[in-house]
């Protein structure tokens, strides 16, 4: 399994990037803000993250003196006899550690699941995490279907199947090579067809895309397109899976269109992913960063733990209210987005007027600009981007 899915590294590369968004600009802009003003931080709240490499405490710890998040307690979860040493995806685990505790600093817990990155390390990790319930889980690993193959991703489905049943809520990065989720930057790869990323395109969890943020100079929310960086500089994944039925609760605005098959369609929702706005990370560990520290990291990889950071503290605001956690969260996603809630609580994101903004995230250019963005759903984009606070009512609300 490749990180973010994208068969060749992190999703969205590192370095080259036009701007860092701290924290406060992105708590901003998706109005985490207002979460946190009413003291909704993540205490008494339960995180983990999936994983296929290890980590150095001590870049997470240098992250968390800067951006706060340097009290939640982690725990690791070594599972196949992994050694716990930070590899080639290093990044990534950090990535996912740090931009959650950056969003919800005062977590309980953050449980980091590692396991060698084969197919029964990747297997027996999610069956322990089904196991222990954990209640949101962020996943930014995976590779396109038609790589994973069936028999995998039937076995995943069990394991997904049995999470929304018991309560758990499932973010998974959608990729990075936009609709050819089989084309690998920088991998030997160069299957240029449409193809979905697994886990991503599975029923049971929710798919977080990418956009690119711009930002007001008082770093309140200004406009969001499609990220799309062309041949080699990433872009959302999306599109219709090969093996999974569309659910009945995919259902709204957008969700049948000219592509529509029949077949689920991902993603379902997004965030910030271009490396040219992206997230802040130190990182020194693994061949990724080797000695590094600080970089920008861009990618839905990025995506999918702040989607996971909103839900801890949704939860945590359910708690208050003497309610379960939100739990399989699509169906009152698609609820909301078929509501007259939808423009309170996301930003969707339409067709562009200017014609240099990209409209699809068709990266390499060779699928007719499939997919493209469109009022409502799209599977560029999903149902956009949230404001944190608006959406955390409603969640709490249908839950």
């Amino acid at each position: 399994m490749s990180s973010g899915g994208s068969g060749g590294g992190i999703f969205g590369g590192l370095g080259g990037s036009q701007v860092s968004y701290i924290p406060n600009q992105f708590a901003k802009a998706y109005n985490y803000d207002g979460l946190h003003s009413a003291g909704l931080q993540g205490a008494g709240q339960t995180v983990g993250v999936f994983e296929l490499d290890g980590y150095s405490q001590s870049d997470v710890q240098t992250y968390t003196q800067c951006f706060g998040g340097g009290s939640v307690p982690i725990s690791n979860v070594i599972l196949d006899g992994f050694n716990g040493q930070p590899g080639a995806g290093a990044v990534e685990v950090e990535l996912d550690m740090e931009v959650i505790m950056s969003m919800a600093p005062k977590l309980s817990k953050m449980i980091v699941y590692e396991a060698p990155n084969t197919t029964q390390g990747y297997n027996d990790e999610f069956a322990r995490i089904v196991s222990d319930r954990t209640p949101v889980i962020s996943v930014s690993w995976g590779d396109c279907e038609k790589n994973m193959g069936q028999p995998e991703a039937q076995q995943e489905n069990k394991f997904f199947q049995e999470a929304a049943a018991q309560g758990q809520s499932i973010l998974v990065a959608s990729g990075d090579s936009g609709s050819s989720s089989c084309f690998q930057l920088g991998g030997s790869s160069f299957d240029t067809s449409l193809n979905a990323d697994d886990p991503a395109a599975q029923p049971f969890v929710t798919a977080v895309g990418g956009t690119t943020l711009s930002l007001n100079s008082a770093n309140s929310y200004q406009s969001e397109h499609v990220w799309n960086g062309g041949l080699f500089g990433g872009a959302g994944g999306g599109g219709i899976s090969q093996y999974w039925k569309q659910p009945a609760w995919q259902k709204g605005p957008g969700t049948q269109n000219q592509y529509s098959n029949g077949m689920r369609e991902t993603p379902d929702v997004s965030l910030d992913a271009d490396p040219a706005s992206g997230y802040p990370i130190y990182c020194t560990a693994g061949s990724s960063c080797s000695g590094s520290g600080w970089l920008t990291i861009g990618g839905t990889s990025a995506a999918a733990p702040m989607w996971a950071a909103m839900v801890v503290l949704t939860n945590e605001e359910a708690a208050q209210q003497g309610k379960k956690p939100v739990g399989f969260l699509n169906p009152a996603l698609y609820t909301i987005g078929s509501g007259s809630h939808y423009h309170s609580d996301f930003h969707d994101i339409t067709p562009p007027t200017d014609t240099s903004t990209p409209s699809n995230n068709d990266e390499i250019g060779f699928n007719g600009g499939a997919y493209p963005v469109t009022n409502g759903y799209d599977m560029a984009t999903g149902w956009g981007t949230f404001d944190a606070t608006k959406l955390a009512t409603d969640l709490v609300a249908i839950g």
